[in-house]
């Protein structure tokens, strides 16, 4: 290997390896926020239950359906932020694996948010636990 594609090589895997540092960074970022979301969620019922009588059940769903909008839009930006990321974290990896002549991996640039297993946990327990509050906000 030429000193030139050596020092290619060396500059594509530090391209790929900041990448990744900043997938992984958000990522860890954006649970820490996801779980503060989920307690708030969660302490919802104590805000409300003192009122609990003069709040319409179809306002309190509305607002919990609210709530879960506002995940998913988070849920859905972080992903495509997630995703340009790993994309660029690929491409270079791939070229230089090139370089060194390995044969390239396969991206994920094709991924889709709904297939996204991280965003649908997410959702899900979101989903689970705004029904969790409003029955517990009526039944209490």
């Amino acid at each position: 290997m030429k000193q030139s594609d050596k020092d290619k090589f060396d500059v594509l895997m530090r391209i790929a390896d900041f990448q990744i540092r900043q997938f992984n960074e958000r990522r860890d970022y954006s649970w820490k926020i996801t779980f503060g979301f989920w307690g708030a969620i969660l302490g919802s019922v104590a805000i409300i239950n003192p009122y609990r009588a003069c709040i319409p059940l179809p306002a309190i769903a509305s607002f919990g359906g609210l709530v879960i909008l506002i995940h998913t839009w988070w849920l859905y930006n972080v992903f495509h932020a997630d995703k340009k990321d790993k994309d660029k974290a690929f491409e270079a990896r791939n070229k230089a694996m090139e370089i060194i002549g390995l044969p390239t991996l396969k991206d994920e640039s094709d991924r889709k948010f709904y297939c996204d297993w991280s965003a649908q946990v997410q959702f899900a327990i979101t989903f689970l636990l705004v029904v969790i509050v409003i029955v517990a906000i009526k039944l209490l």
